[in-house]
């Protein structure tokens, strides 16, 4: 029993860990890097009007869409017992995210000041750069944070 209990917290804690590296995946890759398509358009249409509620939330079929993907690719790979609690975890951390992103953009005394911070950069002079919502965990992990993808690091003279 105890055993099992074990297995879903830390299911539940790595899936929600996963939903983070997602949620840069999708929005570094799909959202910005790949050319404009039906995927990115009303992401980038947040980006050029702030003040419209477009993309804040994301659209209930592409959660669900998202969800139901993983969801089924989890149970495939590990079967229920880690598959669950993994996907419960999973949709915690990106109901989170929305939740986050609503509030950074509408009303941002909910959130840290740095999470806002952080966020409201990528719109303002970082678009190609600090991607995280919920975290910035990836962005130091890929480099990501203090600089577009490509530039040249300045090196001492």
């Amino acid at each position: 029993m105890i055993d099992r209990l074990v297995l879903s917290v830390v299911a539940f804690g790595l899936g929600w860990a996963y939903w983070t590296l997602v949620e840069y995946w999708i929005h570094r890759w799909l959202l910005h890097a790949l050319p404009r398509g039906f995927w990115n358009r009303p992401h980038l249409r947040h980006h050029r009007r702030l003040a419209s509620r477009l993309g804040t939330p994301a659209p209930a079929w592409v959660l669900g869409l998202n969800f139901a993907l993983h969801y089924f690719a989890m149970r495939a790979l590990w079967g229920d017992d880690f598959a669950i609690p993994h996907f419960a975890g999973f949709v915690t951390g990106g109901m989170a995210h929305e939740w986050i992103h609503y509030a950074i953009h509408w009303h941002p005394r909910w959130v840290p000041a740095r999470n806002v911070a952080f966020h409201l950069s990528h719109h303002h002079g970082y678009s190609r750069a600090r991607f995280g919502v919920t975290t910035e965990l990836w962005d130091r992990v890929f480099d990501t944070v203090g600089r577009p993808p490509g530039e040249q690091r300045e090196t001492a003279g």
